[in-house]
């Protein structure tokens, strides 16, 4: 039997994964009775903390912007995808100028990563990401001109349109969702954090006192099993990341 509770890095969770596993463990608790295993304190208010984090990030899912945002995602996703695709087939152009334009433009773009990268990274990322291609795209003589030799001036006028209209919903969401909820998830999150370890460390505790009878055992190991789960998730991300990873940090 593990005396030891394993480790996970909460911060990587998503907000819903977050959430979840904490509903879990809590539900594991309960189920081998927090007062026999004398943690019902800890217990308590880590299950308050998870109840007002629900509820914000339910507002925030429920949220009639959301699915304008996530419609306008989609568009600038498929333009990403356009330019890309089109810069790429240019490469094997039969033209000497178009197969140039495309080389310098296909350049210009590493350092954003491949079009997969772009388009799963963050909400705010990816706006930062198109705001910056942009402005490489517009201001830079030989691009500009790779791009009126390859026509993808409507290409990007589209990615432009599509990112500027997201930013805007984006802004009206955030404060829709901060005059609703004043306490962000983000911050709720950080306090949950401390309360889960709380939680956990008084679970060891009280394992350590009663030399492991039970139902110490059978909880820390239901507990692990859960545990388990959700870092095989991290993990299989992690792997995922590595394969399409940008080469810059947009956050």
């Amino acid at each position: 039997m593990s005396t030891q509770i394993n480790a996970i890095d909460l911060s990587k969770l998503r907000n819903s994964e977050f959430i979840q596993l904490n509903k879990d463990l809590l539900n594991l608790v309960h189920l081998n009775d927090e007062t026999v295993l004398k943690c019902k304190p800890q217990y308590n208010v880590l299950a308050s903390a998870i109840t007002v984090i629900e509820a914000i990030f339910k507002t925030d899912q429920g949220s009639n912007v959301t699915p304008i945002i996530e419609a306008l995602d989609a568009r600038r996703d498929a333009a990403v995808s356009g330019i890309y695709k089109n810069i790429d087939s240019y490469t094997s152009h039969f033209t000497p100028a178009k197969v140039d334009a495309a080389n310098v433009l296909t350049d210009a773009l590493k350092i954003y990563g491949t079009a997969t990268a772009v388009a799963t990274s963050s909400l705010p990322a990816e706006t930062a990401t198109i705001n910056s291609l942009m402005g490489d795209v517009t201001t830079k003589a030989n691009l500009i001109a790779a791009v009126t030799e390859l026509g993808l001036t409507s290409w990007f006028d589209e990615l432009k349109k599509a990112n500027d209209a997201l930013a805007l919903k984006y802004i009206e969401r955030t404060q829709e969702l901060g005059g609703a909820n004043p306490n962000t998830i983000k911050d709720k999150r950080n306090e949950a954090n401390e309360l889960y370890y709380k939680l956990r460390n008084m679970i060891l505790a009280q394992a350590t006192v009663a030399e492991d009878a039970d139902p110490y055992p059978k909880t820390i190991n239901e507990i692990n099993a859960l545990i388990d789960q959700y870092n095989v998730i991290l993990t299989n991300r992690a792997a995922d990341a590595t394969k399409v990873k940008p080469e810059v940090d947009n956050g």
